[in-house]
């Protein structure tokens, strides 16, 4: 059966229901102009498409019922709709019922933006220690740690990181064989510890590997001093430590 058929089927199952919904809306007056003048017209219509599978344009003209609908003694009026299926009934007014924002399938919530920018790096990643800081530490956490040595390994910090960067952002064209294994394994840590692609991070081991013997100890000294102020954070994965910057 066409489309259109069903669609006349459809109307003549609904106009018993759409003749009392407006008897009792608007009564007698009203209704017996919708029945004269839409109803038995909408009827004749939709017998003729069930007979010859003529197509209606448009079966149902509301134009003659605006005298009556737009009465003084009536509120509201009912919304109307231009009839072009089954699926379609009405409208609603969108004042009283404001349209709900749809996600698309690919759409994804609002998320907060990443500190830094994919192209360039940031000026500074971990803000300078005050001495008044380092005086503020605990004891017991510090221990003999003298104020330049946490100021030289955080320096070296931050060059370890950008240069973990600099790297992964290179052409991989451009890469000999070895880079190219660091930086496919610094894609998989990213992904382990669940970091942004630009994210700045590094391992203990390459910290300590580009620091001078005299400082390589007192890397684990360090390392919860700038945890408590603040500037770094940490995450073991699979046995490594891995420091970022705090955020």
């Amino acid at each position: 059966m066409s489309f259109e058929k069903l669609a006349a089927e459809w109307v003549l199952k609904t106009q018993n229901q759409n003749r009392l919904t407006l008897k009792s809306a608007f009564g007698d007056a009203v209704y017996e102009h919708a029945n004269n003048k839409i109803f038995k017209k909408t009827d004749e219509l939709a017998l003729e498409i069930l007979k010859k599978g003529n197509v209606c344009n448009d079966p149902t003209d509301f134009s003659d019922l605006e005298p009556f609908i737009s009465m003084s003694n009536i509120e509201s009026k009912p919304a109307t709709s231009n009839v072009q299926g089954p699926s379609s009934i009405s409208t609603y007014d969108e004042n009283v019922h404001p349209p709900k924002q749809s996600l698309s399938r690919n759409a994804s919530p609002s998320r907060k933006p990443y500190p830094y920018s994919t192209k360039s790096q940031p000026d500074e990643l971990f803000n300078p220690i005050s001495e008044e800081e380092f005086k503020n530490l605990p004891k017991y956490m510090k221990g003999s740690l003298a104020f330049s040595d946490m100021d030289i390994i955080l320096r070296k910090l931050d060059e370890v990181m950008r240069e973990n960067w600099n790297l992964r952002h290179k052409p991989m064209a451009k890469l000999s064989p070895s880079q190219k294994d660091i930086v496919i394994a610094m894609h998989d840590e990213l992904n382990a510890l669940r970091l942004h692609k630009e994210a700045f991070y590094c391992t203990e081991a390459a910290l300590t590997a580009a620091l001078d013997l005299k400082m390589r100890a007192k890397v684990k000294v360090v390392r919860p001093c700038l945890r408590h102020l603040h500037r770094t954070s940490e995450r073991t994965v699979k046995g490594k430590i891995y420091i970022m910057p705090f955020q």
